[in-house]
């Protein structure tokens, strides 16, 4: 099986380095990407996306988003592609 892409058009807004990352996707909501030190060697990443208007777009969204740093982390500390995204959405591969 062939790479898998999922894609969206975001615009970045605002880049603070060891910080924040502020962009807004298509549809048009904002999303902060807050990065704390936690130790030397470790960060922790707190993501604001926005008001939401149903629980299930809530759960779907924190879904996606612990996917998509989970499947980064995989890839950054261990050189791993885990197919996290293929494998919780089979039927929408290319």
């Amino acid at each position: 099986m062939g790479d898998v892409w999922v894609t969206d058009e975001v615009v970045v807004e605002e880049i603070v380095p060891n910080e924040r990352i502020r962009i807004q996707a298509q549809n048009l909501r904002e999303t902060i990407f807050r990065f704390e030190p936690f130790s030397d060697t470790e960060t922790i990443v707190e993501i604001e996306n926005g008001e939401f208007e149903t629980v299930e777009e809530i759960i779907d969204t924190t879904e996606g988003y612990t996917l998509v740093l989970s499947g980064l982390k995989a890839v950054l500390e261990h050189d791993l592609d885990l197919h996290l995204i293929e494998d919780k959405h089979p039927h929408d591969r290319i």
